[in-house]
């Protein structure tokens, strides 16, 4: 019997591995606050996700996303991170004394040098949350806001810049050193408590006791639908997800809530929740409409087709009130 040529048996087992995905350089420079290269600052690349994702990680007590990739800068400054393939990426800046930054790289399709980054001193934000009797409230979720600046500069502090309490209902977030700050705060079966006009490196946030109110999502059907995440859209506050049954606890300030509904097949729905009559004894019943996709198609700059997912949206229906 004839041999199989050496070179075929090479060429069969190649042919019978998975194709490797085109991996994805992206490079920048890191300068500190005298313009100068920073060396040995922590450099990761994390994935863009759904803000279902997301909510499913605040959920489970994380505040950020797992990286896929990570560096340090050189003498030079310079870094150099690997994306797995084409989508939608952030790059992330992580050094102990200066405020995080973020850059977009939303489509990631083709190797990519980013503009230089400057090192921002972060003066820190001390939030002591307590509740209605003046007493602590541990893993309190706190959030801060500042007014977006107006620059084309694509390094910006992240947009979920939170942190839960610790057992002394104290959470530290990065401030820089002239952000005039918003601090959210809350806490399941409280209302949200808000400090407008931040401008020094500590605030104290109370948490009020609320009027009791629980929901119930349904479909079409009448069905309920669990894992709903439902978010108060002032705050951004994630209150909860709904159980089996659809439903999910609230408390509602008597002037009522904004709410934003939420599911991981893309359905979503804004609903202004008031406080219950005296004589509603029984739940919110919402009706959630399945999702109306409107995909697309993602290309380079030159117009030519790649093989980053493409996205997907659903429009919200009108707000609606109960």
């Amino acid at each position: 019997m004839k041999r199989t040529p050496a070179l075929a048996l090479l060429l069969l087992a190649l042919l019978s591995q998975p194709l490797l995905a085109a991996k994805i350089g992206v490079t920048g420079r890191i300068v500190g606050t005298d313009g100068k290269p920073a060396a040995n600052v922590k450099m990761v690349l994390v994935p863009a996700i759904p803000e279902t994702e997301m909510d499913g990680l605040q959920l489970a007590g994380k505040i950020a996303v797992d990286p896929v990739a990570a560096a340090t800068t050189d003498a030079a400054g310079i870094f150099h991170l690997t994306a797995p393939d084409a989508g939608m990426w952030r790059v992330r800046l992580e050094a102990a004394g200066f405020m995080p930054l973020e850059a977009l790289l939303t489509p990631l399709t083709e190797d990519a040098e980013l503009p230089d980054a400057r090192l921002i001193a972060d003066a820190g934000l001390r939030v002591r949350v307590t509740d209605p009797q003046g007493r602590p409230v541990a893993h309190a979720w706190v959030r801060v806001e500042a007014p977006r600046r107006g620059s084309s500069d694509p390094w910006q502090p992240p947009l979920r810049r939170a942190a839960f309490t610790d057992a002394n209902g104290a959470a530290t977030l990065a401030r820089a050193p002239d952000e005039v700050l918003t601090v959210y705060a809350a806490a399941a079966g409280t209302l949200p408590g808000t400090r407008k006009n931040v401008r020094g490196g500590s605030a104290e946030v109370r948490l009020d006791a609320g009027a009791k109110r629980t929901i119930e999502v349904r479909d079409r059907q009448g069905k309920g639908i669990a894992g709903v995440f439902v978010t108060l859209t002032e705050s951004a506050f994630l209150a909860g997800r709904t159980g089996e049954s659809g439903r999910l606890e609230l408390a509602v300030p008597v002037a009522g809530v904004q709410l934003h509904l939420a599911t991981a097949d893309g359905r979503r729905m804004r609903y202004r929740l008031r406080a219950a009559k005296p004589e509603e004894t029984g739940p919110a019943v919402i009706v959630l409409k399945p999702a109306a996709p409107a995909s697309g198609r993602i290309v380079s700059a030159d117009g030519r087709p790649t093989t980053a997912r493409s996205g997907s949206t659903t429009a919200l229906p009108a707000s609606r009130s109960t």
